[in-house]
């Protein structure tokens, strides 16, 4: 064999390398591409399940606040109901004091008649 081919062989060779590492890096770009695509979905996946749970609770948020303002309503319904119990409360306590007045007058005019007819035997 001589210089020039060996030369060549040489140069042949080293172009081989170069190939074999040109494909190999490519493989591994390829390879990394295909890793970064995966995680890219993963965390796709990973969004969507977070963005799912955002609106579940927002949908529970809204069903809370919804209880939250019946509750509200119900017990400003009840407390007028309670004002109301009692304004009828302190009614009745006057007309029982009234009739207490009244039922210990009717004592004392029963007390005078039995007096005045037992005085009158």
């Amino acid at each position: 064999m001589c210089i020039r081919d060996r030369k060549k062989t040489s140069e042949l060779e080293a172009e081989r390398a170069r190939g074999d590492a040109a494909e190999a890096a490519l493989g591994a770009a390829k390879k990394s591409a295909e890793r970064i695509t995966n995680e890219k979905s993963e965390l796709v996946d990973k969004l969507a399940i977070a963005l799912r749970d955002v609106e579940t609770a927002n949908v529970q948020l809204t069903a809370k606040d919804d209880a939250l303002y019946a509750a509200e309503g119900t017990i400003y319904e009840m407390t007028a109901k309670i004002s109301d119990l009692e304004t009828i409360a302190e009614t009745t306590r006057s007309e029982l004091t009234a009739n207490s007045v009244l039922i210990t007058q009717l004592h004392n005019d029963a007390d005078t008649f039995d007096i005045r007819a037992l005085s009158q035997q």
